[in-house]
């Protein structure tokens, strides 16, 4: 974990991914606390590959849709909005050519308005 936090980029992108979503089956079965899943969720705001975040994708879903108008909404909001300002901006509008970078546009700029303007 220690490694994944200091310097993400010691692994490829894909082991990224599948950190995550190992992270997210093992909670699902009851292997591992949310607190152990977050923390490798936090590592995202770190992550400039498409990988991980369409790994997360269906979690985040699964936030919005049970936590909304929660206690917790506005704490998952600051949580997720820290994570993904930095990401929005790299990766939101870019324009490389690459499929998954082009259809990210329009995921990105959802989570910037659900989260970073929610957030702020």
């Amino acid at each position: 974990m220690n490694q994944l936090q200091d310097d993400p980029l010691v692994f490829d992108e894909l082991t990224r991914a599948q950190f995550l979503s190992d992270a997210i089956a093992l909670q699902q079965r009851g292997s591992l606390d949310w607190n152990r899943v977050m923390d490798i969720v936090a590592t995202l705001q770190k992550e400039g590959e498409l990988a991980a975040w369409y790994t997360f994708k269906p979690t985040l879903e699964l936030f919005m849709e049970m936590f909304q108008n929660t206690d917790v909404w506005d704490k998952l909001t600051a949580f997720i909005g820290r994570i993904i300002s930095e990401q929005y901006s790299s990766l939101g509008w870019q324009k490389t050519g690459d499929w998954s970078h082009e259809n990210a546009d329009g995921w990105m700029s959802s989570l910037k308005t659900h989260f970073i303007l929610m957030a702020s």
